[in-house]
């Protein structure tokens, strides 16, 4: 709960802390709803239906291993978009470098610890994409503070 002094009204931080776990929530019940309504065919990935089965079958460890999802296909759209992303990334991480760096008391970064922390951010993504899980791995401004 937040108190703000000026308004005096408290906020429930609901959404900003728990709102990967109320999603997940709101979506099953509605996928229980509309199983119980019929409104999924049968066999449909989205039906709630025999719930114990499918957890108990359920693998709980997985180790993802390279080209377990087949042969990328790289198209122009793809990598267009793909390239946004990344520069995006590198003027966020390069900004969290200076913050840090600024929070911490230390002098700006020179520049090759710039390029080393980009390659190493572009190498920890790379491995990451080759693995399958798709994940980046990358420098997080709300860390930072």
């Amino acid at each position: 709960v937040v108190s703000t002094q000026s308004t005096g009204i408290q906020w429930l931080k609901l959404f900003s802390t728990l709102s990967i776990i109320l999603s997940l929530v709101i979506m099953w019940s509605l996928c229980a709803i509309l199983t119980a309504t019929d409104s999924f065919p049968e066999g449909n990935a989205a039906r709630v239906v025999n719930l114990t089965e499918k957890v108990a079958e359920a693998n709980w460890f997985y180790f993802p291993y390279p080209g377990q999802f087949g042969t990328p296909i790289v198209t122009v759209g793809g990598f267009v978009g793909m390239f946004a992303g990344v520069i995006g990334g590198v003027i966020e991480s390069i900004g969290d470098y200076y913050a840090c760096a600024k929070l911490s008391g230390a002098p700006p970064p020179p520049k090759y610890v710039l390029n080393r922390g980009i390659l190493l951010e572009g190498v920890g993504c790379f491995l990451t994409g080759l693995c399958g899980p798709g994940v980046g791995v990358t420098s997080y401004s709300e860390n930072i503070g």
